[in-house]
């Protein structure tokens, strides 16, 4: 019965992967739930399995239920899971509509980088030294970059995961947490972190100077098309459609931000915050 009772669940998870693949994420996340509740408590494999129910279950739209899914996946992960699960619901919970909770949960996750969650209003000037900073320095390119180590690379996504995702309730504190991302992957991050920077500041830079911040993203989507990151080009397109929609041009706007929404499906499914706002 054991046996069997194991079967079962590899030919749900299987059919799970197989409707995910097809963005069939209701169906997904119930084989998913399926397979969990078959799941022997002692299964090694449930944690990744809860981790597969609540990612389906965001992409289907249930953001806060998917969220407290990954937590509870997060208790029984190993370290690097874990942490990746915790930002992931933080994130989902902020953006989803329980910012109570994911506040705490990206408080929780910053302290554990050494950064804490600015509040507004005590961010405004802080930001404003920040980006006056960022904006003396002329940005570097990338040539040489390496893939920073893993602790490095794992500070470096909490930064622009919280922080984009905080920028929804409070621009300062998420531009502020943005902004640290962006200096610190321009100076050591690797290829993926710098032109993710460089899409990022051409977005900020936009926002008070349309045609600077233009110029930055078109030398900003040359690199990501060099280091062929879908996901830098994606963010891109979702700072045109920003720049676009600024000065008016609703159709040139509508046409980057499908673009942007098409291709961070494609590189990067997991980033809910810049599929919906795009």
């Amino acid at each position: 019965a054991a046996g069997e009772g194991g079967r079962a669940t590899e030919y749900l998870v299987d059919a799970a992967e197989r409707a995910d693949a097809r963005l069939a994420f209701d169906l997904a996340a119930s084989l998913y739930e399926r397979a969990v509740v078959l799941s022997p408590s002692d299964d090694p494999r449930r944690p990744s399995r809860l981790m597969q129910w609540g990612r389906a279950t965001i992409h289907a739209g249930a953001a806060v239920r998917g969220a407290r899914l990954l937590l509870e996946a997060a208790e029984e992960l190993p370290a690097p899971e874990r942490a990746e699960a915790r930002v992931l619901a933080a994130v989902q919970l902020i953006a989803g509509g329980s910012p109570t909770e994911g506040l705490a949960g990206a408080a929780e996750v910053l302290a554990h980088h050494g950064f804490r969650v600015p509040a507004s209003p005590t961010a405004l000037i802080p930001l404003a030294w920040a980006r006056a900073r960022m904006r003396l320095w002329a940005l570097p390119g990338i040539a040489g970059a390496v893939s920073p180590e893993p602790r490095e690379r794992a500070r470096l996504d909490t930064l622009w995961r919280i922080g984009s995702a905080i920028s929804v309730l409070d621009v300062p504190a998420g531009a502020l947490l943005v902004t640290a991302h962006n200096r610190a992957a321009l100076r050591g991050g690797g290829p993926r972190e710098a032109t993710r920077a460089l899409a990022m500041e051409a977005i900020l830079t936009g926002a008070l100077e349309p045609g600077r911040g233009m110029r930055q993203l078109e030398y900003a989507r040359g690199t990501a098309l060099t280091v062929e990151d879908g996901y830098a080009v994606a963010l891109t397109d979702f700072g045109r459609a920003v720049l676009e929609f600024n000065a008016g041009r609703l159709s040139a706007a509508l046409s980057f931000a499908e673009a942007a929404e098409a291709g961070l499906r494609g590189s990067a499914p997991d980033s809910i915050w810049e599929i919906h706002n795009a």
